[in-house]
């Protein structure tokens, strides 16, 4: 994956009933925008506000754990090494 710096690019919410897995890149207190240092290495970045007013940026759309763990550990953890794989499950964290 080569630098995505640069490119103008929409954070997306996650969507309510959204079932399977995705990589935890970087939790804030504040809104961050594309152009952040984290968020701007990767495509498709998703955020979830939660009920304490805390953002979670996650990427990937996986079906399972073992794709997940995959890309977390070729294409994440080397840059971000606290990133970890969320499950939801109609839109709820399992874990």
């Amino acid at each position: 994956m080569g630098s995505l710096a640069g490119r103008a690019r929409k954070i997306a919410k996650l969507p309510a009933n959204y079932t399977g897995f995705k990589v935890l890149l970087i939790s804030s207190s504040k809104v961050l925008g594309p152009s952040h240092s984290v968020l701007s290495n990767y495509e498709d970045v998703c955020v979830q506000k939660d009920d304490n007013g805390g953002f979670h940026y996650l990427v990937g759309d996986f079906r399972n754990g073992n794709q997940a763990q995959k890309f977390l550990e070729n294409k994440v953890s080397d840059k971000l090494p606290s990133a970890r794989i969320i499950h939801f499950q109609s839109g709820v964290w399992m874990n």
